[in-house]
């Protein structure tokens, strides 16, 4: 059972990379292919093509076959994912290649005929089949026998590389490496805790500071014309000046209606909007200052250029109104983070301050706040899969903690019956307290040694994949040719 298992850790951790990423296997042919070469790149002077029964069209076939068994829909976004990961197993395919002819490697034509015999020429019993072999075509046969070639050279580069579970081959772990990841995975600890959120933040602060910056949440009634040149806002604003246009025909004719409504209105209209809309100080001021009726000479906004007429005065927040404090909310979530940041955190020190003293429990109760509890975890920054990463992924609070640095110095330097200062983890305030500190468990040892093994054989694998794939012998026209042939227009 041991050895299964291990076998199984391995095969989970390097499969998908090895097996969907570098598939160096033989797949049917891709019936789809173009009838010319569409070259999406080069490997030192060689093509990869989209041809029939090429390498890169079969891996297609078989990385979409894999989506569709998966139950997805294969769409323009993950069309270009599959075509972009055939298009660099070809690459590094085509450098592996290079490199074994350099070395001077060449499979034996025992190893050559067993792989042609199964892969083409073998029964349903699996026993070699005479007819199956006189029906094949020799140009057909000729074919086959360089492809296998070429894979079984592939696969023999791969397999030095990586190593498999036995320890055979690849990249070694000394045994000194992989007790410092032992003992790096213990103690584990495990938490109570209470946290403060941006929810807590009282909807009378928010309403204070909406008042206080009332001009933000005005709404202003303004119209736009967008077009994308500034030489054609330009003239439209001279047939308007002179009486040859309207504005309303203006919008009809000539506007592309980018962040406005068919009839011009802009579509985000409170003061707020305006700004993001106009980054430029004067042209800000220019269509902030227009009086009812007034139209403003051409500005700019993001990529286009925009001629904006007042319809009317602006209209003050109502701040009366739940929508309109929820729009304020969301602005200072989004840019005033720090206001409310302060404010939750007094609330955390105070609580903390007075679970020092009377308990966390009696004050979590006199504050009607909720426990928390969280898994046994080891210091883990990052979330790295050579520890212990089940608490991070079962704990909202705990998969932003472990990229903070300081929440692992707060919570591993703790006592028992200690509570901790409040620590800032995105949009919450947390209070800790030590529920239980552990050895690591030694069960899990032998998994632990097993999955660090494995991503060894995965950073080797990403390394040669980058360094290939960066290398100046490669010639990338990958994302040009897929917009050409591949993008509806």
């Amino acid at each position: 059972m041991t050895t299964v298992k291990k076998s199984l850790i391995f095969i989970g951790t390097v499969f998908i990379l090895v097996l969907s990423i570098i598939s160096f296997v033989f797949i049917p042919t891709f019936g789809g292919a173009s009838s010319g070469p569409v070259v999406f790149g080069e490997w030192d002077g060689t093509p990869v093509e989209y041809v029939q029964d090429s390498f890169f069209t079969r891996q297609i076939e078989n990385i979409s076959t894999n989506f569709t068994n998966s139950g997805l829909q294969i769409n323009t976004q993950n069309l270009y994912q599959i075509m972009r990961q055939a298009y660099e197993a070809s690459i590094i395919r085509l450098a592996i290649l290079d490199e074994m002819k350099k070395s001077g490697y060449v499979p034996s034509d025992k190893e050559i005929n067993k792989t042609l015999i199964q892969q083409y020429y073998s029964d349903e019993n699996g026993n070699y089949s005479t007819a199956l072999y006189n029906e094949t075509p020799e140009t057909l046969k000729i074919s086959r026998r360089a492809m296998i070639t070429d894979e079984i050279i592939a696969g023999k580069y791969f397999t030095d590389l990586i190593g498999n579970y036995k320890g055979l081959f690849g990249m070694k772990s000394s045994s000194k490496e992989l007790d410092l990841i032992k003992e790096m995975r213990t103690p584990e600890r495990s938490f109570y805790y209470v946290s403060f959120d941006a929810s807590a933040y009282p909807d009378k602060e928010v309403e204070n500071f909406g008042r206080e910056n009332a001009d933000l949440f005005a709404t202003m009634n303004l119209s736009m014309i967008t077009v994308d040149s500034e030489t054609e806002a330009a003239k439209i604003h001279n047939m308007l000046a002179s009486g040859e246009t309207t504005f309303e025909e203006a919008v009809s004719t000539y506007s592309t209606k980018k962040r406005t409504d068919s009839d011009g209105k802009i579509l985000q209209n409170m003061r707020k909007d305006i700004n993001t809309l106009f980054p430029d100080a004067a042209d800000l001021e220019a269509v902030i200052s227009l009086g009812k009726g007034e139209i403003s000479e051409p500005v700019r906004s993001g990529i286009s250029y925009v001629i904006v007429r007042c319809d009317d005065s602006k209209t003050d927040a109502d701040f009366s109104n739940p929508e309109t404090i929820a729009v304020v909310r969301n602005y200072m979530e989004t840019n005033e983070r720090g206001t409310i940041e302060d404010y939750l955190t007094a609330m955390a020190q105070d609580f903390s301050a007075k679970a020092t003293t009377d308990g966390f429990d009696k004050t979590i109760e006199s504050m009607s706040l909720t426990k928390n509890e969280t898994l046994p975890l080891c210091i883990n920054y990052g979330n790295v899969d050579v520890f212990n990463s089940a608490a991070a992924s079962s704990d909202s609070m705990l998969a932003s903690a472990v990229y903070d640095e300081q929440f692992f110095k707060t919570a591993f330097r703790l006592e028992r019956g200690d509570v901790s200062e409040p620590v800032i983890l995105d949009n919450q305030v947390v209070v800790l307290t030590l529920k239980e500190e552990s050895a690591a468990d030694s069960e899990m040892e032998d998994t632990y040694q097993q999955a660090f093994k494995g991503n060894v054989m995965n950073w080797t694998i990403m390394a040669f994949w980058d360094t290939y794939l960066s290398s100046s012998k490669h010639k990338n026209n990958f994302d040009a040719t897929f917009l050409n042939y591949f993008i509806p227009r």
